[in-house]
């Protein structure tokens, strides 16, 4: 299984390098360096080098709406392709590159408009996004302030395995997007079927190792 970070590196170059000659190195233009199609770019040959060679791929941290054409392909022909998204695709926009402190979120793919966010809770609900995890980079504010005025230096990534299941238990289970059943399938079982050690794991069955989590569901948290 081929885990695939699908962004095409020479668009992304090409988009540095225009923001750096023109005088516009902070971390403000890092989303535009990432644009939604060199990441549909990159997936679309993926799914092309899948179709040919039949490896199956994982397409991790998708982040835009666009990404649903290439999936709709991949499950119409059947092709052993298989995607997620993360907790921060799910619950922020592209606004917090606008903030005094928008060098935090800079993340790749970055976080996308509002009509990425919900076109991916719709591709959850269609099926065509069968996990979500954290894509864990534990750098902290210090480490990303260093560099803010240069986006090429920012350490690239967010902290996510903290929190991953209490966002998404936040933001689906409790808003009702998701039902407890369908939590469990995207941050547990289909995982553990995807890396080969369902029913071991992500399940709870009679011979399985037994990863209980038990949630207070009112309790409140703010992350800052």
């Amino acid at each position: 299984l081929a885990l695939i970070h699908a962004e095409d590196q020479e668009m992304i170059t090409q988009e540095e390098e225009n923001h750096l000659s023109a005088g516009n190195s902070g971390y403000e233009s890092h989303p535009e360096n990432h644009p939604n199609v060199s990441e549909t770019t990159a997936m679309w040959v993926i799914a092309n080098i899948v179709k040919d060679q039949d490896c199956p791929a994982y397409f991790v941290h998708v982040s835009t709406a666009n990404a649903r054409e290439i999936l709709e392909y991949a499950d119409k022909e059947q092709l052993p392709i298989f995607a997620e998204t993360c907790p921060h695709y799910l619950t922020l926009t592209s606004d917090v590159y606008t903030r005094d402190n928008g060098e935090n979120w800079i993340c790749s793919p970055p976080i996308r408009d509002e009509d990425s966010v919900e076109a991916l809770w719709d591709l959850i609900d269609d099926g065509y996004i069968h996990t979500v995890n954290s894509d864990h980079c534990g750098y902290d504010t210090e480490q990303k302030r260093e560099f803010r005025e240069d986006f090429t230096k920012i350490p690239n990534g967010l902290p996510g395995v903290e929190t991953r299941n209490l966002v998404l238990y936040s933001e689906g289970v409790a808003k009702g997007r998701l039902t407890l059943p369908e939590f469990v399938r995207l941050t547990s079982t289909e995982v553990a079927k995807m890396f080969g050690i369902y029913p071991q794991k992500g399940t709870i069955a009679v011979g399985a190792d037994a990863d209980l989590v038990v949630y207070e569901p009112n309790q409140k948290w703010m992350l800052n």
